[in-house]
């Protein structure tokens, strides 16, 4: 009688395996996607002295981050205070890249202009 109810068992056990694999599927595949970064030049003119100096203070401020993030690391060098570096290193990399990307497209709309 035993034997009668493995085939039964094991095709439960393969369905139930399926549909578990389709329905991590479907959740994976339905996630929202993440939010578009901020538009920080929304209502204000492009201006080409002033996006200049924008460049200029980002490129400053990014370094200073840098160097803020440097000093910390190299001051404690626990495994966690790498973590914390890196953590520090992708957001200031992140924020980088999204002002410039912004300053150079209100870059392009003037030169359009």
């Amino acid at each position: 009688m035993g034997r009668s109810f493995r085939p039964l068992i094991i095709r439960l056990a393969i369905a139930a395996a399926t549909i578990l694999v389709w329905a991590v599927l479907v959740w994976l595949l339905a996630a929202p996607a993440p939010p578009p970064p901020p538009d920080v030049y929304a209502g204000i003119a492009p201006d080409p002295y002033l996006l200049a100096l924008d460049k200029q203070a980002l490129e400053q401020a990014y370094k200073e981050r840098l160097v803020r993030l440097f000093g910390v690391w190299l001051t404690d060098t626990r495994a966690t205070e790498a973590a914390q570096f890196q953590n520090g290193l992708q957001i200031a990399r992140r924020g980088y890249t999204t002002a410039m990307r912004q300053i150079e497209h209100r870059e392009q709309e003037l030169q359009r202009r």
